[in-house]
This record gives C-alpha cells, sequence and structure tokens, in this order.
C-alpha cells in the first residue's frame, strides 16, 4: 500500500552518521570519496589499473585521476569503471546516508540465517 508523504514515518532514525568497518574497508566517516571506493573494489579483485583501462578503452592515468580524487568522473565513466568492477553505483540523498549506513552496518554485524 503507497501511503503519500505526508502520512509516511522514517523506518529507522538515525541521530548521527554511524562510522563502522565494512570487512577489509576502513571508510572514514562511514563513506569513501568515489575514486578511493572503486581503486579498492579493484584491489579486491585483483585487477590493475592497465587491466582496467584496457577493458574501458580510457588511458590508465585517466583512471588513476579517478582513483587518487584528482579528477571527478562523469556519471557515465562511474558507471562504466563500476561496471567493470562488478559494481553497481547508487544514488543516494545526503540526507538518508545515515540510514544506508546503518543498513550495511547491520548486515555486516548479523550473521545470516541458515
Amino acid at each position: 500500500m503507497f501511503l503519500p508523504p505526508s502520512r509516511t514515518r522514517p523506518i529507522l532514525e538515525v541521530k548521527q552518521p554511524i562510522s563502522c568497518t565494512y570487512k577489509s574497508l576502513e571508510p572514514k566517516g562511514g563513506f569513501f570519496s568515489v575514486g578511493e571506493a572503486l581503486r579498492r573494489r579493484r584491489l579486491q579483485l585483483d585487477k590493475t589499473q592497465t587491466e582496467i583501462a584496457r577493458a574501458l578503452g580510457i588511458a590508465r592515468s585517466t583512471l588513476q585521476r579517478v582513483e587518487n580524487g584528482d579528477r571527478t568522473p562523469s556519471w557515465s565513466l562511474v558507471r562504466d569503471i563500476s561496471q567493470a568492477l562488478d559494481l553497481v553505483p547508487i544514488l543516494v540523498p545526503r540526507e538518508k546516508l545515515p540510514v544506508v549506513d546503518a543498513v550495511l552496518a547491520h548486515k555486516m554485524w548479523t550473521s545470516p540465517r541458515r
């Protein structure tokens, strides 16, 4: 059932962003920059910048600048790099980031049901 926005209530209310550790990833303040997240994922997959750049048909220096935060990537470049790294980029309203962080923290510390 759909409720109009004026009648909805938040499922979870978080007063401050939660800082947590996601397995081997340790974000500062709960979130990575785009470049840092892409770099860490690439390293998790044991891929080089050259391998990913060749697969995408871009210069290795372009990927390097994105990972280092020296270049703000376009949405299409983020999408392409994400696909090469088996990631799904999503857009989250800034005010919802604490909720996303709380959900991720809960998933990390809750053992799967068997």
